[in-house]
């Protein structure tokens, strides 16, 4: 009974929670590059900036949802051309000014790198070879709508009555 009753607030909260979460994202439109490297070379390589026209942003701290999958994309294109065991990043920006600001400082660094640091290959990408492609973040699912304190209060009464029942029909089997 108690088992019953924990599992169905529970269920509850998990209903409640997971609305909460839906709330701040929105899909928009990002620029990004992307970076790779190895340790086992001094080659590096930079994509060229390109637009992801549907990528979801988390609105609150501003982070791309998903963002694996993106440098996972990068990664498989590398691996396809023979060039395992790399490390993919992917930068990204809500503005152009802001992807070429990040993009040309971190080329900087790698072609003219400070005195005692080895020089690097830097190998571009071109955008007819790779090309990022929208991910659907993971969770996403149909929108629902957000209950009021009545239609919660109705949800729970209604659980209990679920857990009640379903007590009642484990105590009929039990006894003969």
């Amino acid at each position: 009974m108690k088992i019953l009753k924990f599992l169905s607030v529970l269920f509850l909260f998990t209903l409640i929670t997971l609305d909460g979460q839906a709330k701040g994202r929105e899909c928009m439109r990002v620029y990004a590059f992307g970076f790779s490297a190895s340790f086992n070379d001094s080659t590096v390589y930079f994509t060229e900036i390109q637009t992801i026209d549907s990528a979801w942003i988390d609105t609150s701290s501003k982070f791309l949802l998903d963002r694996h999958e993106y440098s996972s994309q990068l990664k498989n294109y590398f691996t396809n051309i023979g060039e395992n065991n790399r490390t993919c990043v992917l930068f990204y920006a809500e503005t152009e000014k802001e992807i070429m600001k990040k993009y040309l400082s971190l080329r900087k660094r790698y072609e003219n790198p400070k005195k005692g640091n080895p020089r690097f290959r830097v190998v571009n990408v071109m955008r007819d070879a790779f090309r990022f492609v929208s991910v659907k973040p993971s969770y996403e699912a149909e929108e629902k709508p957000v209950m009021t304190r009545r239609e919660l209060k109705a949800a729970r009464k209604a659980a209990e009555k679920a857990a009640k029942a379903a007590e009642k029909q484990q105590v009929q089997q039990v006894t003969p």
